[in-house]
């Protein structure tokens, strides 16, 4: 551990213990050390880990409500606003994990859609089609996903509309379909398809291994050799819709465009936005025009503010926009909902982590953050990590720990972005984001 944080210059060696005298099992890594502790503390896993709403896939136990709720939930257009780390990505994953439990009793399809490298990099002549390929992949992506969950939908069709669905997917899959199913089958583990398309995707009662077996094995029998040709894109848009709403009963679709705040170009280049996103929004007009019923939903940078003007015009019913805007009162709502999820109800303020003198520690880190919901997950998992450097993964939090923590932040830099992330995570050992 003296070389993880040697050369954090916030760090106060002279009054934190050396890694020597930390017990033997804490030579592990901080994360692994943080989650032994919390256990010990009687929080089920650690409710500030996911610097990155996308993946974390325990979001929607703990999400602070909001008034962009109401924006998203209806079939129409809508545009989400917020600052980088102000909880667009979390309002994406509620809608996602809404569609997926049929909120209200109704049925929508959620294409999870990051902006892919591949559309930016197109040249602007290849940029809708671009823009074809990768939605349609990730439908069959989605869809993949929620015959994997309920393999019966799949199972009790007709045989003929099996194997036209069977087809589609092998169209549209970046790999065939019982290809993709085999690790889920060996796993009994629905993330392991998901991973790559969606992190968040979590449903109730996850199915058998037996009832994937039989799904494989079924897409193996109705999947035509040789395979067909491929249609063009406007034709597999338009047998995605028939399947959806005709065959499998869905009542629309939502396109959730996520992502576009991590290209530099969203700060560098205003007009970037426009020229990037632009045939997205023929694309779509065009698709409702054979088809009604798929909807923008996008959640978008401020500097995004001016492409608000284009999507009044380009698309119908006029959309819904919401900014999302965090204050004190709302950061604090969202440290009491994590805590009451990771300690299953039992508790809901730090200072219950901790000695009398952090009585008032959640209010010390609302109030000294910025504030946005990112840079309050990042002190906060700070303040686990200082505790870890003095005491290993024992003993409760201190004031010392508290300090050590805010001082920490203080010197990490307004626009740093928070810490470097690996693999969807925080890495709280260094001050610059990856």
């Amino acid at each position: 551990m003296r070389a993880l944080f040697q050369d954090d210059p916030s760090r106060n060696t002279a009054s934190r213990s050396e890694p020597t005298d930390l017990p033997e099992q804490a030579l592990d890594s901080p994360e692994a050390q943080i989650d032994r502790w919390l256990a010990s503390l009687g929080l089920a896993f650690d409710p500030f880990r996911f610097l990155d709403a996308a993946a974390d896939p325990r979001l929607s136990q703990y999400l602070v409500g909001h008034q962009a709720l109401e924006t998203l939930w209806g079939d129409w257009p809508s545009l989400v606003f917020a600052p980088a780390g102000g909880g667009k990505s979390a309002f994406r994953v509620w809608l996602a994990h809404a569609c997926r439990a049929g909120r209200d009793g109704r049925r929508i399809v959620p294409i999870v859609y990051a902006l892919p490298e591949r559309v930016v990099q197109a040249a602007p002549p290849d940029r809708q089609r671009s823009y074809q390929e990768t939605i349609l992949e990730a439908a069959a992506l989605e869809l993949l996903l929620t015959l994997a969950y309920r393999p019966e939908r799949y199972l009790d069709l007709p045989p003929f509309q099996r194997r036209r669905l069977a087809s589609w997917l092998a169209h549209n899959l970046p790999t065939p379909p019982t290809h993709l199913l085999a690790p889920v089958q060996t796993a009994q583990d629905l993330s392991v398809l998901s991973e790559g398309y969606d992190p968040t995707f979590t449903m109730a009662n996850p199915p058998t291994a037996q009832r994937l077996q039989q799904l494989k094995a079924a897409l193996a029998d109705d999947l035509p050799t040789p395979l067909p040709p491929r249609p063009d894109t406007d034709s597999r848009w338009q047998t995605l819709h028939e399947l959806l709403t005709d065959l499998l009963g869905y009542q629309a679709i939502y396109l959730l465009l996520d992502g576009v705040d991590a290209y530099p170009e969203t700060l560098n280049h205003p007009d970037w936005i426009t020229e990037v996103l632009n045939p997205l929004l023929h694309l779509l007009r065009r698709w409702n025009d054979q088809a009604p019923g798929a909807f923008l939903k996008a959640f978008l940078p401020q500097e995004a503010r001016p492409w608000q003007r284009t999507v009044e015009k380009c698309l119908t019913p006029k959309p819904r926009v919401a900014m999302i805007r965090w204050n004190r009162s709302s950061l604090s709502v969202l440290l009491r909902q994590r805590l009451l999820a990771a300690s299953q109800g039992r508790f809901d303020r730090l200072g219950a982590l901790g000695d009398p003198g952090l009585y008032h520690a959640d209010e010390r880190l609302v109030g000294e953050v910025r504030p946005y919901p990112r840079e309050l997950l990042l002190v906060a998992e700070r303040l686990f990590l200082e505790h870890i450097l003095r005491a290993g993964p024992e003993g409760r939090l201190s004031s010392e720990d508290l300090e050590a923590a805010l001082a920490w932040y203080a010197q990490q830099p307004a626009d740093s972005g928070g810490p470097a992330k690996v693999g969807g995570r925080q890495d709280v050992s260094k001050g610059t984001s990856s």
